[in-house]
């Protein structure tokens, strides 16, 4: 968020409804495809608050409306995300986060939000183990 926010100077205001927009898009879309939406949203928020004059107040609450909007247009008619941006340099992501999220996380790709039992639980149902788990986890 920060980068899309200095990249276009679009004051973005971290309200409640721009957390919850995030933890969903976190949840459910890679990285790369989502900062390709980020800027491409910001860009056509920033186009709107210009050409229409929007009060300082209120546009700082554009960007999180028009991905807001997007993601619903986008999730309502079954489409998917295609396009992606490269993640900025300073982004610290390993191509090990990457490929463990992909195949044990369900593209779940905020760590910060996830506890360490939420990573297990989450890589448990995503593994076919040759024998039963409660033999694996004992009080041993």
């Amino acid at each position: 968020m920060i980068h899309v926010n200095q990249e276009t100077r679009l004051a973005i205001h971290n309200s409640v409804p721009l957390q919850s927009l995030l933890n969903h898009l976190a949840e459910n879309y890679p990285p790369n495809k989502l900062f390709y939406t980020f800027r491409i949203k910001a860009r056509e928020a920033i186009e709107c608050i210009y050409k229409d004059s929007v009060a300082p107040y209120i546009a700082k609450n554009y960007f999180a409306k028009f991905v807001g909007n997007y993601i619903q247009h986008v999730e309502d008619r079954g489409f998917e995300l295609k396009k992606t941006w490269a993640l900025p340099p300073d982004i610290k992501t390993s191509s090990f986060e990457a490929i463990f999220s992909e195949i044990y996380l369900n593209g779940h790709f905020d760590w910060n939000r996830l506890s360490a039992k939420e990573v297990v639980a989450l890589w448990l149902n995503n593994i076919e183990l040759s024998q039963d788990i409660s033999e694996l986890v004992s009080d041993n």
